[in-house]
């Protein structure tokens, strides 16, 4: 009897370790996934998260462009096709800034951002130009911190001027470039 009483409690025993390693491997899966899953959810700068966070990175449908300032208009464009835009005299200058890669002597708001994205370890990881509706423009900055990835609504100068900042691609919609965008190729 006291072999069978030993068999039975080793056997206990190893039942308990399955249980024990099956429970930790559970409780891994369960935060593997749950870190997945945030890393594809992206807070939009209105506090929604969208369920296909995978979208707002995707540059299908979007061109890199290549910004100019030429007098007091800005000039987005890819290819022989460019949007112009006339911003304000400030927007000109901070843009004309971060083209040149010069600090000011005073910071502009685009060096405040920059200075707080980076003392905050926030990294902008996109500035597209997305649409245009009523001949307004808009703009998304795509930005992360740790874990946390948040999709800015943000004005095209402003996505420019901050991404400029950082040496980032600026890419602009093809649909918005087809719509909008005059043939600049012709007046060089």
């Amino acid at each position: 009897m006291a072999k069978s009483k030993h068999s039975y409690n080793k056997y206990i025993l190893i039942l308990a370790i399955v249980a024990i390693v099956i429970s930790l491997i559970s409780t891994v899966f369960n935060q593997l996934n749950i870190n997945q899953k945030s890393d594809f959810e992206i807070q939009t700068s209105s506090g929604n998260f969208t369920t296909d966070g995978l979208k707002a990175f995707s540059l299908d449908g979007f061109v890199k462009a290549k910004i100019d300032v030429i007098e007091n208009s800005l000039v987005i464009s890819s290819g022989c096709k460019g949007v112009l835009m006339t911003p304000t005299e400030q927007q000109v200058y901070s843009i004309l800034i971060g083209l040149g890669n010069v600090t000011d002597f005073r910071p502009q708001t685009h060096d405040l951002i920059k200075e707080i994205f980076d003392n905050y370890k926030i990294e902008l990881l996109q500035a597209k130009i997305e649409r245009e509706e009523d001949e307004i423009y808009y703009a998304r900055l795509i930005v992360r911190q740790g874990d946390k990835i948040l999709s800015l609504d943000s004005r095209p100068t402003d996505a420019i001027a901050t991404a400029l900042r950082y040496g980032k691609d600026i890419f602009i919609s093809q649909e918005v470039l087809d719509k909008k965008g005059k043939d600049i190729c012709a007046k060089q």
